[in-house]
């Protein structure tokens, strides 16, 4: 506790030194109040004596009345005034205070916490920076040393786990580099300067504030002064009759009164001399990796979405407060105003995070673009590659929908980004169900496309298999070349559509589709351990994630770099066989003797209840 006050007390004294005007501010308020207390205290001792010099006086002219009355008349005034200006000086104390010590202060103590908060801010941005900074120096260790140990390892047996682990970790590293080079330049280039110029207005505000409470001290002190200015002319005036004036002169005369360099940083390969074709300043497209890639790419479209609506409702919200600040101020609350400058300068410093945010997702949106294609990985090509069937039964279409036998090939049906993204990642269930019924239904074979799923997924086809630079999604290539599905448009492409050019990249093989996983979050309600680093998963719900197909239990930290997906779950022992029912046993009695059953001459003296009778029945008849 004593090491953190001291080091409060340094944090304090080194922002009231960079804070000059602070101090300046603290100085005159200080000498404000002090100045006034002695100007209210001289004025009450000034008017005592004077009430106690007015009784002695009244007691002198009784006991001197054969002497001329100018004199007490002149010593009357002098009383007058000096009783006159001690009341002028407990004004000027009392406005002192009021215009001067009392805002002056407030406004100190004010401005003193907007700066620490300012620095405190700054701090935190640096804070945010330095983590950033250790993450990336993690990320880059992790990746170098899995490169390194892929490359000493020469088993195959191993090789594709490696790979695997290598792209995962490049992307990590990748995105992360991304992050704080644009959360650098975030800072460095807009959070900075504004909240520099926040400062400056600062000053600027508190500048004027205290030009315009000393100027109306001032004003007030000088219109004191021009009335004690005139009475003192009476009282000279008074004193020019005197035959003695040297007295009255010399009692006339006491009372007369800096820009820091943003840091850029350079992918670094894990080897200077790797020549991998992946080692380079883009993101990795591969079976084991694409999944992450979607999930990821969903993540940043909702968190941009998010900021981009926190930003505009923190941008409505400081507008709305600065409209009361300045009404605040037109009112001269000063304390509501205050209150509100604060409320203002924290959201200023949550919408300058936001936007810094905002740019690093944007930025990280930026590495999807060259690996699917086109300048903007949110423009409605690369949407159209996601849009998913929408969730209708190709068995039922609508009364609506025309038939089949008339119905014609149009363009695909727009859909909600709910259904694009369950189409990206799969539906396993319709999947099995259109391989088991294209194995074993030659009606399946022959019937043609039919519902507007079927639609989509021409036209998604054709636009994919035509586009030259585009990897094609490996979970709708199982749907268009080949694997279990015998629609397939691979030889003869979509209806009513040029044959198409398959693309010059990586095509991905019907042996592929069981190798990305299908994960969703999941709540176990037993201990349960992590396939892949073998640690408990913890927590009270959503522990770690399962994927649909082979039920691997991993962690969320873990779902990047397990294994391939072997597409079963693990084998399940057989449960006990099925007992037959007792209906089952009274039909198979009916079909044996007839709808009549069996003959109750036969069972009626045994006294046993019918599906007893019917069991033996049956029996008997098995036997002859």
């Amino acid at each position: 506790m004593e090491d953190d006050y001291v080091e409060e007390e340094e944090e304090n004294l080194h922002w009231e030194e960079e804070n000059y005007l602070l101090e300046l501010e603290n100085e005159i308020a200080e000498f404000s109040q002090r100045v006034a207390a002695i100007q209210e205290q001289n004025a009450s001792q000034i008017q005592t004596v004077c009430e106690t010099f007015r009784e002695r006086n009244r007691a002198m002219r009784k006991d001197w009345h054969e002497y001329p009355d100018s004199l007490f008349e002149c010593w009357d005034v002098l009383l007058e005034e000096v009783e006159s200006d001690a009341q002028v000086s407990h004004e000027l104390a009392s406005s002192l205070v009021q215009n001067v010590s009392q805002p002056l202060g407030q406004l100190a103590e004010s401005n003193r916490g907007q700066t620490r908060k300012m620095h405190r801010f700054r701090d935190a941005y640096e804070t945010h920076i330095e983590k950033a900074e250790a993450e990336l120096q993690r990320v880059h260790k992790e990746y170098t040393e899995a490169w390194l140990k892929a490359k000493h390892d020469s088993r195959e047996s191993h090789r594709s786990h490696y790979l695997s682990v290598c792209h995962n970790l490049h992307n990590a590293y990748l995105l992360q580099l991304t992050a704080v080079n644009t959360f650098n330049q975030a800072f460095y280039t807009r959070a900075l300067p504004e909240m520099v110029d926040d400062l400056e207005d600062l000053h600027l505000e508190m500048l004027t504030a205290l030009s315009m409470f000393l100027g109306r001290y001032a004003k007030t002190a000088q219109a004191k002064a021009l009335e004690k200015s005139n009475r003192m002319d009476m009282l000279v005036q008074a004193c020019r009759t005197l035959p003695n004036k040297t007295d009255i002169k010399e009692l006339t005369a006491n009372f007369a009164p800096d820009q820091p360099q943003r840091p850029i940083h350079r992918y670094i390969k894990p080897e200077p001399e790797a020549r991998a074709d992946f080692l380079q300043n883009a993101l990795v497209l591969s079976d084991a990796t694409e999944p992450a890639l979607w999930r990821k790419y969903d993540m940043l479209k909702k968190e941009i979405e998010d900021l981009e609506v926190l930003v505009q409702h923190t941008d409505d919200a400081i507008a709305s407060l600065e409209s009361l600040y300045k009404s605040h101020t037109e009112m001269q609350l000063y304390s509501k105003a205050r209150e509100t400058q604060e409320d203002i300068t924290k959201k200023k410093s949550d919408i300058r995070m936001a936007e810094a945010q905002l740019s690093v997702c944007r930025a990280q949106m930026k590495l999807f673009s060259p690996i699917f294609g086109g300048p903007n990985p949110e423009d409605d090509h690369f949407n159209h590659r996601r849009k998913r069937r929408p969730h209708h039964d190709r068995d039922h279409p609508s009364r609506d929908h025309p038939s089949r036998s008339s119905r014609e090939p149009r363009d695909p049906p727009e859909y909600s980004h709910r259904d694009q993204q369950d189409y990206a990642h799969g539906n396993s269930r319709e999947r099995d169900r259109d391989r088991d019924m294209g194995r074993h239904s030659p009606q399946m074979q022959n019937r043609a496309p039919h519902s507007p799923r079927s639609h989509q997924r021409q036209y998604s086809s054709h636009q994919q298999l035509s586009s030259h630079d585009q990897i094609d999604h490996p979970r709708r290539d199982h749907h268009y070349r080949g694997g279990d599905n015998p629609r397939s448009y691979d030889h003869q492409g979509p209806p009513h559509s040029p044959q198409p050019r398959h693309s010059s990249r990586q095509q991905f093989n019907i042996d592929n589709i069981g190798q990305a996983h299908q994960f969703q979050e999941y709540t176990y309600k037993k201990p349960t351990f992590c396939d892949q680093c073998k640690e408990l998963l913890r927590g009270i719900m959503k522990q770690g994630v399962r994927c649909k197909n082979c039920k691997m239990n991993v962690h969320h930290k873990c779902q990047d770099s397990v294994p391939s997906c072997t597409g079963q779950a693990p084998g399940q022992g057989k449960g006990l066989r099925r007992q037959k029912s007792s209906s089952d046993i009274d039909y198979k009695a009916r079909l044996a003797f007839g709808k009549d059953g069996p003959p109750s001459s036969t069972l009626s003296s045994v006294g046993m209840n019918r599906t007893l009778a019917s069991f033996i029945s049956l029996k008997l008849h098995l036997c002859w």
